[in-house]
Order: C-alpha cells, then structure tokens, then sequence
C-alpha cells in the first residue's frame, strides 16, 4: 500500500535520518516571528506576575535613525468613586497615594440641573494620618479603593 507524504513530512524525515542538514529539516521562522514569539511570551508571564491587570499592550517602533523603542504596558480597571471620603489613588506612573476626595459638580445657573462633563475632583493628600497640602483639583483619579479607617489603611470590605 502506497502512503502519501507531504513535502514538509519528507524533509523532516530526511534531516533526521542524516540525509540533509538538520536546519534545511525544519522551516526557520523569521526574524518578525521569534520577536512576536517573545513578546506574548513576556506579556503573559507579566499578566501572571501582575494579576490585577486586565489589558497587556505592546508596542514596536523603528526609528529613521536606526533605533527602535519597545515598549510593554498593563493597564487595569480603576474602581468608582464612592461618596466623600479617603481613597489609595494612582498617581504618575502607577505611585500610590492616600487622598481625601470630593467630587464636584457645576451647575446652571438657570435651572440648578447638573452641567455635562462639568465635573471634577477636590483632594488633599495624606501621609502618615496627616494633611500635608491644602485642597487642589484632581482632575480625573484613578482610584484604587477607598479606605474606611485611612489612619490604619484599612479597606472598606
């Protein structure tokens, strides 16, 4: 009985049994494959390493000057605002910091009803239990959680 085999199934087979070089065998992947290989490589063991992130993002750009940039960044979902009160906030690139937190909304003048996107944030640091700075705008926090007894760091459950 006659088997057919496929081209790639020959040249495995030769190249094991020592008729072409162990490298002709096997198709080598291209230089793009391997480094794409690499990256959902790296991006899943930083998902496992950082589980709170939801969303991996990489970026590969070659420059006219013959430099590139990589670069691999985990994003997560920031949790609501509450209410007044103390929450852990990101601030810069990923720091934490303990805020008090007010939310302000502007409105007409007319009618009293709320103004679209006319909201913003009041907020005053905490170090150690202690206000350090007076209330400035917070623009839009990214809010980690909200502290019930904030002078411990203790988590509203």
């Amino acid at each position: 009985m006659s088997e057919v085999i496929s081209r790639r199934g020959f040249m495995i087979a030769a190249g094991g049994a020592g008729l072409f070089p162990a490298s002709a065998a096997v198709p080598t992947e291209t230089e793009e494959a391997r480094l794409r290989a690499c990256i959902i490589e790296i991006r899943g063991i930083l998902q496992r390493w950082h589980p709170v992130v939801d969303e991996v993002h990489d970026n590969l750009s070659s420059n006219d000057d013959g430099t590139f940039l990589l670069s691999i960044q985990g994003t997560r979902r920031f949790e609501k605002y509450s209410g007044e009160g103390v929450y852990e906030i990101s601030v810069g690139r990923g720091t934490i910091a303990v805020y008090w937190l007010q939310r302000d909304v502007q409105r007409r003048m007319s009618d009293g009803s709320p103004i679209p996107g006319g909201e913003f944030f009041w907020g005053r640091r905490i170090i150690h239990g202690e206000f350090v700075e007076e209330a400035t705008r917070v623009g839009w926090p990214r809010i980690v959680r909200k502290l019930e007894d904030w002078e411990s760091g203790r988590p509203i459950e």
